[in-house]
């Protein structure tokens, strides 16, 4: 059995940016993310230090018409605003007592029709579901091997390292997944970053065709839905279900901003790889188990 936490040096400068609210998560201007190229070979990871906006895929993706340095905040249509309004009255339905989301229709808090007033009340609910991912997410310090857990991860490309603070100044949002022990769907490989809860502006049970680009969270999503933190339970439990405006998955998708916490990997044959991950970043590294591969593996 191998040990359940592989720790080694730890970078004092990603470890102590840590953040407390709601607030501060919205303020945050230090994240990160790596569409990798689809062309480039696994070779020397200072190779990434020189990386270039050109060699990101997502800026030659036949649907994406701007340059990161031509995005602007657009105002939300009436009727996209009205949509995510339902969707957060489920929300609140889904996590407050049945009194306080009583005490909220009562106030007609889900019947706005003044664009501005509706949007406040998604940033509450947002809030609210925000504090239920904080209470349900495994801190990386409390992981243990063959324990139940639930993380926050961007699974990598193997074979393509790079370090996440060298490229925070191009992309400010990250496409992540929840995993559990019985969870585990990833966009890429088995061998990526583990991200912090304190930094979740987003989450949905499947794509949600996320504009990495954007310079903020009114922009993340390519299709001009406002973002909504939808309960963990739901996103868990539903993976892989269409969010609607997004792609056809079999993965949930959860936004983050800010630095990683960690790196993981599940398999042993890419522990070499982690390593050199930790090389460019300085990360803990974390092996994360699956049950039902342990399974397999006993039988």
């Amino acid at each position: 059995m191998i040990n359940s936490l592989e720790k080694t040096s730890s970078n004092e400068d990603l470890n102590n940016s840590q953040y407390t609210g709601w607030g501060d998560v919205a303020a945050m201007a230090d994240s990160v993310l790596l569409e990798e190229n689809n062309d480039s070979s696994f070779g020397d990871p200072a190779d990434f230090l020189n990386f270039k906006e050109e060699d990101a895929e997502w800026f030659n993706a036949e649907n994406e018409s701007e340059n990161v340095k031509d995005v602007e905040t657009k105002t939300y249509s009436p009727e996209v605003v009205r949509r995510a309004l339902e969707k957060a009255k489920l929300i609140t339905e889904a996590l407050l007592d049945e009194q306080s989301f009583q005490d909220m229709q009562s106030k007609g808090e889900f019947e706005e029709d003044d664009v501005d007033d509706a949007l406040d009340t998604i940033a509450k609910v947002n809030a609210i579901s925000y504090e239920d991912w904080q209470q349900k997410i495994t801190a990386k310090d409390e992981y243990e091997y063959g324990k139940p857990y639930a993380m926050i991860v961007r699974s990598a490309r193997s074979g393509k390292p790079y370090n996440p603070k060298d490229i925070q100044h191009i992309y400010k949002y990250t496409s992540c997944s929840l995993v559990t022990q019985d969870n585990v769907k990833l966009y890429h490989d088995r061998i990526g970053f583990v991200y912090p809860a304190e930094g979740i502006v987003a989450a949905d049970t499947g794509d949600m065709a996320t504009n990495n680009e954007a310079q903020n969270t009114d922009d993340i999503l390519s299709f001009r839905e406002v973002p909504l933190i939808k309960p963990f339970n739901e996103v868990l439990e539903n993976t892989g279900k269409s969010t609607g405006y997004g792609f056809v998955s079999n993965y949930n998708e959860v936004v983050v901003q800010g630095l990683p916490s960690a790196i993981f990997y599940y398999d042993e044959a890419d522990s070499e790889e982690a390593k050199i991950l930790q090389e460019l970043t300085g990360l803990d590294i974390i092996k994360l188990y699956e049950e039902a591969k342990e399974i397999d593996q006993i039988v």
